[in-house]
């Protein structure tokens, strides 16, 4: 009971399956988490470096992208893959047009 906090927050980083995944989409899952996260961070990094530079509009996209690419690990941990993806696909090509759009 005191570690209930720290059981929480490293169960966020456990790599073991929910009872919702079958055995056949277990490397998907483990796979999409990783992507996710590192999609989120690599983002949030990025707008540090957007903002640093002066490209405020990426900045402010990485902004965007990071909750974004937090939304979508949230639904690959519930279960929803086909959405979590989509909306990471989405993301993903809105960046490259509004890349052309700064150019």
């Amino acid at each position: 009971m005191r570690n209930s906090k720290a059981a929480r927050f490293t169960n966020h980083f456990s790599i073991s399956l929910p009872l919702h995944v079958p055995d056949k989409m277990a490397r998907y899952y483990i796979y999409w988490r990783i992507f996710y996260g590192l999609g989120a961070v690599s983002h949030f990094l990025v707008l540090l470096l957007f903002w640093a530079t002066g490209v405020y509009f990426m900045a402010l996209f990485n902004i965007a992208s990071v909750a974004i690419f937090c939304l979508a690990y949230a639904f690959v941990r519930r279960g929803y893959y086909q959405l979590a993806f989509w909306i990471a696909f989405i993301e993903l090509t809105l960046h490259g047009f509004c890349q052309k759009k700064t150019a």
